[in-house]
């Protein structure tokens, strides 16, 4: 009898190989040498659906649940018997699954016997269904390839929704609606964690938001709800798909404040002039665009305007901006690499 190397090796399936390194690791955490307890435990953990080791226990007449289970069941009992790392006696050939099976057959350990007698699990039983599940071989890589392949996909989406929802995204700017700040081909990162943590929106802020009538410009069939919870409505569609609309603009006024934009002169928040370095032209326009002198903004919406004023549409052509069509705030220009490279500075109105 020879003991098996638990190192990577080319004696040693792929399957061997990861149920052993399972075993170890296993082994370490109850700080005790690797036993055939602690093999049966791993091969069981790395059974999956449509895999080698499951079709080899279902052809065998049982499961790795019901193992488990067994295994669960029978573990206290037996917690402080001598686990013996059973030998395999292998001089020749890859070393797969089954022949660790049939080590387990011949184990000591009372609990291995005592799981392998509630399973019916015998040697004969074992070679049996080996030669089943090898002669069905090519079906079974199928679906476990599918099956993993459905995981990766549903693990990669469920990443790309937190990550866009909960943190950021990137947005390219369309439009010249807020030149010079951000120019037409700009590449930005719009973050989301601080509107999650409660910050709300300060004066000066340059918000990324959905259009303030979203129910009569975007569509809200199941695809362009998934096509914008992920992001990839940017990849798939052009801008004028109405699935993913979005504008962006400074804010001017904040829940409460009094806005006047008066043409030729500026813009005045609550009585005071604002100070604005940041625009393109003075604006030529009212506070609406049919109505001039001041207007107070309501709760939970902000007044928005272009940089580009006489270029932009934007509150005084829409109205005010809910707070709910927020989708963040734009913090940082990555592209093109330039002079204007870098973070988006919140200007000082003092």
């Amino acid at each position: 009898m020879t003991v098996i190397d638990v190192k990577p090796s080319a004696s040693l399936s792929d399957d061997v190989q990861d149920i052993l390194r399972l075993a170890q690791k296993l082994a370490r955490k109850q700080k005790a040498s690797m036993g055939d307890r602690h093999v049966l435990f791993a091969l069981l953990k790395q059974t999956r659906l449509f895999s080698y080791q499951d079709a080899l226990l279902k052809n065998a007449g049982t499961s790795a649940q019901k193992l488990l289970g067994w295994y669960s069941l029978e573990a206290p009992q037996y917690a402080n018997a001598n686990a013996p790392f059973t030998a395999l006696e292998s001089t020749s050939g890859k070393i797969e699954t089954e022949h660790l099976l049939l080590a387990l057959c011949q184990s000591p350990d009372p609990l291995v016997q005592a799981v392998f007698k509630q399973a019916n699990l015998t040697s004969n039983s074992i070679l049996q269904s080996a030669k089943i599940t090898q002669d069905k071989n090519v079906p079974r890589l199928v679906l476990y390839a599918l099956r993993e392949m459905i995981e990766v996909v549903v693990v990669v989406l469920f990443l790309v929704i937190v990550i866009k929802q909960g943190i950021g995204e990137f947005r390219l700017i369309p439009s010249e609606s807020m030149v010079p700040t951000l120019q037409v081909g700009d590449r930005i990162v719009v973050e989301k964690v601080t509107h999650w943590l409660g910050r709300k929106p300060h004066r000066g802020d340059v918000l990324v938001f959905y259009p303030p009538v979203p129910e009569a410009i975007l569509k809200h069939d199941p695809w362009s709800e998934f096509l914008r919870l992920t992001g990839f409505s940017g990849i798939l569609y052009g801008k004028d798909s109405r699935i993913d609309i979005a504008f962006i603009k400074r804010v001017i006024g904040l829940p409460g404040d009094t806005v006047d934009v008066r043409p030729g002169r500026g813009v005045y928040v609550n009585g005071q002039k604002l100070n604005e370095p940041y625009v393109n032209e003075i604006a030529n326009t009212c506070t609406f665009i049919y109505q001039c002198g001041p207007t107070q903004v309501p709760p939970h919406s902000y007044y928005m305007m272009g940089d580009n004023r006489n270029h932009s549409a934007d509150s005084r052509y829409w109205g005010y901006m809910a707070e709910d069509h927020i989708i963040g705030r734009a913090v940082f220009r990555f592209f093109p690499i330039d002079s204007r490279f870098g973070v988006l500075k919140a200007p000082d109105y003092k």
